[in-house]
């Protein structure tokens, strides 16, 4: 490990592709897709849909903080609305679950944008999110307390 990066080489394994249905917490119903299929890490490489609402983190500064930033209480933005983008990381936990982290971007019926770091519940699925995963093999994504930032992150590592 160099100071400034963590690398480790991984090879690409399966890709699955799914949906998930009307009323469904978009993060955490995800997460079980993930669990329920054995992929334990890997990316999120597309992914297409509604939301009935959006519920999500961004970022201010915090010159306090180690890394100079803090999240921002969670913003709820009611739907219907489009994803346009959405990408992200599936790994585990310190317990081994499966946990992804998901940043997306959405529009309204007005075209007004709204996006960044989709909250763990509390973005529902409106008529269907189709989703793209790439499973990563020779690698471990291990979502751990991170003293230099202050926050908890994911961290390649052999297996």
């Amino acid at each position: 490990m160099n100071g400034r990066f963590v690398c480790v080489s991984a090879r690409s394994g399966r890709v699955l592709v799914g949906r998930l249905l009307p009323g469904a917490d978009l993060v955490p119903e995800l997460a079980a897709l993930c669990a329920s299929c054995g992929f334990a890490a890997g990316a999120v490489v597309s992914m297409v849909g509604s939301l009935a609402q959006a519920t999500y983190f961004s970022v201010l500064p915090a010159p306090d903080t180690p890394c100079g930033l803090v999240y921002t209480d969670p913003v709820t933005v009611p739907g219907p609305l489009e994803i346009m983008s959405a990408q992200g990381t599936v790994g585990q936990d310190e317990a081994g679950n499966v946990t992804v982290h998901l940043h997306a971007a959405v529009m309204d019926g007005a075209g007004r944008g709204y996006g960044g770091h989709l909250a763990a519940v509390g973005n529902i699925v409106a008529a269907t999110v189709e989703v793209f995963l790439l499973e990563t093999e020779g690698v471990t994504l291990r979502r751990r307390y991170d003293s230099k930032t202050g926050f908890t992150l994911f961290s390649p590592a052999r297996p």
